[in-house]
């Protein structure tokens, strides 16, 4: 498989809000915002999206980045 593009980056946060507040007040992120939930927030930053969420069940999971990718047929 060769890796051709990425369309996000998901960091697993424990408190969304904070992280939030942080993103934009500390690293000045300032793209506008996309909302899924308390549990799920978008910056819409364009072509990568960059999202913050809190999965409850696994708070293990640090950070997941989706690869894009074009299989190759015969």
């Amino acid at each position: 498989m060769k890796v051709r593009a990425s369309d996000c980056s998901v960091v697993n946060v424990s408190d969304v809000g904070r992280s939030m507040q942080f993103s934009r007040d500390t690293l000045g992120v300032a793209f506008p915002l996309i909302e899924h939930g308390e549990n799920w927030k978008d910056f819409d930053s364009r072509p990568v999206a960059m999202a913050l969420r809190r999965d409850r069940w696994n708070l293990s999971a640090k950070a997941a980045i989706p690869l894009g990718s074009r299989e190759r047929t015969r």
